[in-house]
């Protein structure tokens, strides 16, 4: 029955509750240690006040009241198996046992909490509340030494959840450098091709400037070729200028600004203005083969003039 029960329900199981279940076995109630080994749930309905566990959103609550070294130490056994990044224990005392019992109460709770808060009943069983206080605090300063050997010996891991959260980190943060590692390399790489692009580039540059520097050297013979022609024709458009009213002239001098290719005269071509080839109506064009007045494009604005009186001016 005992290993049978036992396959059947594999729990954990506070180590009272095998020395009942042994008890029931040896005085032959069988069928009692059974179901007890079946049914066990440590729950407040089974076992109020002994190992009742508490499922809250965020944490679990253990409520055991446990009063002796013993219990402490199926409490620390139990929760060896639980994984907690942190543990708080409310821990008391109880008066009618003895100083070293309540020391080792004490120590245990250091043991198995990451932070304990000592509290005391109305009925303290013959002490003072200071007094088991004292005792309490006497025994977890007592494992204070052990606790830092052990941190020390773990390296600051004070359970299975934290090391392996530690190593997923360390694993993590060697899949970083190894990724780190690939990017620098690529990197090296695309700062070689990008080196040998730039000597490209430098070479054209210097090959570039080479021909524009013959291309100044030989803009500037040209302006010096025809620097005395430019001061020439400066010379004459002065002169013609100040024969050409002054509205004619602006104009003039506007559409020269506004357009590319700097034509403000041009002659009416296959019916069509010369500068924006816009249709010009036959009417349009026998008025300006009379050259009586100035007419201008009404598409672009520019100055009309007949084929024969273009052709005919002579650049002097």
């Amino acid at each position: 029955y005992f290993k049978k029960a036992i396959a059947i329900n594999p729990k954990f199981f506070p180590n009272s509750f095998y020395f009942l279940s042994l008890s029931q076995l040896a005085t032959g109630q069988y069928q009692d240690a059974k179901t007890n080994l079946e049914t066990f749930i440590p729950s407040a309905a089974q076992t109020p006040g002994r190992m009742n566990v508490f499922d809250f959103k965020e944490y679990k609550v253990l409520i055991d009241f446990a009063h002796n070294p013993d219990g402490f130490k199926g409490i620390k056994e139990y929760l060896s198996g639980i994984e907690s990044p942190y543990k708080i224990g409310i821990i008391t005392g109880t008066g009618d046992r003895r100083d070293e019992d309540i020391r080792k109460m004490g120590k245990i709770s250091a043991e198995m909490f990451d932070h304990i808060i000592i509290r005391q009943d109305k009925f303290l069983r013959g002490r003072e509340a200071q007094e088991i206080v004292d005792l309490l605090v006497e025994g977890i300063k007592e494992s204070e030494a052990l606790v830092k050997k052990y941190e020390k010996q773990s390296d600051n891991v004070k359970n299975s959840r934290e090391f392996e959260a530690i190593t997923k980190e360390m694993e993590m943060q060697q899949l970083e450098m190894k990724l780190a590692e690939k990017h620098i390399k690529d990197a090296n790489e695309e700062i070689g091709e990008k080196v040998v692009i730039l000597e490209k580039a430098k070479k054209n540059i210097a090959a570039k400037e080479g021909v524009l520097n013959t291309k100044k050297g030989e803009l500037e013979k040209i302006i010096a070729s025809t620097e005395k022609e430019e001061k020439h024709f400066s010379k004459l458009s002065s002169e013609a200028r100040e024969k050409v009213e002054e509205r004619l002239l602006h104009s003039f001098n506007r559409i020269r600004t506004n357009y590319r290719n700097g034509l403000s005269v041009v002659p009416v071509e296959r019916d069509a203005c010369g500068g924006c080839f816009n249709a010009i109506p036959p009417q349009r064009q026998s008025e300006i083969r009379q050259r009586k007045k100035i007419i201008v494009c009404e598409n672009c604005g520019r100055i009309l003039v007949d084929r024969d009186l273009f052709d005919s001016i002579e650049i002097k």
